[in-house]
């Protein structure tokens, strides 16, 4: 009895000591791989937090930068081609004529000075033109010599010209030919429209309207021009003065310091290069 008591407390003993070493372990394991666990998602999370949204923001970045640097230059490429293509560069050839060539002789009627009054070489002078020399007591506006027209008498058709052969010229070519003109005496200093001095040079010719001359005080010397552009070499340059009134007396006019010289052409003429 004894023995079989002693038997089952040993066996009793055994059991509990099996039960109280393997319990406890158990919840420890198990608390520390909870603990783990625990602390490994959370850092996770924390990581996955963080790194997709500094991710995030730097793609997002990126993104933009990317797309900026790819916009400028096709909007820089574009405006190229616009500029290029809508407004082509064009020039215009420049002209600068410097000391031009007189191709009037004689121009001032001083060498050689005039022979007799309807004789100056190389001119050529009709009607009531003639030389005068400045003792005749008209003023010439250079020198002692000028050419005189008599406008006297309107009614009898007063006219008068002088001429001369010019040559050496540029066909296509520009050229103005000009002379400085002055009255001796008109009466009626309100004129208008009475008097012309019209140019004709070969084929070409001033036109009705630019021949009319405006008033002047006699012995003011006005500077007159007229451009035209050659047809020929060698043509006739003619002036030709006359008036139309009955209401106003002229004396005379007086012409002198003619003048004929290359000219740049006008613009309207110059083509783009």
């Amino acid at each position: 009895m004894s023995s079989i008591r002693s038997l089952i407390a040993l066996v009793a003993i055994g059991l509990f000591s099996t039960g109280a070493s393997s319990g406890p372990c158990k919840p420890s394991v198990s608390a520390s791989i909870s603990a783990e666990a625990t602390t490994h998602t959370g850092t996770a999370i924390d990581n996955t937090s963080t790194f997709p949204t500094q991710g995030s923001a730097s793609s997002s970045i990126m993104i933009e930068e990317s797309s900026t640097a790819i916009a400028h230059p096709t909007t820089t490429s574009e405006a190229l081609v616009v500029s290029t293509t809508a407004q082509p560069t064009t020039s215009i050839s420049v002209c600068h004529i410097e000391n031009p060539t007189n191709y009037i002789r004689n121009p001032s009627f001083e060498s050689p000075t005039p022979s007799s009054e309807d004789s100056a070489i190389p001119w050529t002078v009709r009607s009531n033109a003639e030389f005068k020399h400045q003792s005749d007591g008209k003023p010439a506006h250079s020198g002692n010599y000028m050419v005189t027209v008599g406008l006297q008498n309107p009614r009898f058709d007063d006219s008068g010209e002088v001429s001369q052969q010019v040559t050496g010229l540029t066909v296509g070519s520009w050229y103005r030919a000009s002379y400085y003109w002055t009255p001796t005496y008109i009466s009626n200093p309100t004129w208008n429209n009475r008097c012309y001095i019209s140019v004709t040079a070969g084929a070409s010719h001033s036109s009705y309207k630019d021949n009319y001359v405006s008033y002047t005080n006699p012995g003011e010397f006005s500077q007159r021009s007229f451009d035209f552009k050659a047809s020929s070499s060698d043509l006739k340059l003619l002036f030709y003065v006359w008036c139309d009134y009955d209401d106003i007396r002229v004396d005379y006019f007086i012409l002198d310091d003619f003048e004929l010289v290359e000219i740049c052409p006008p613009l309207e003429s110059q083509a783009p290069i």
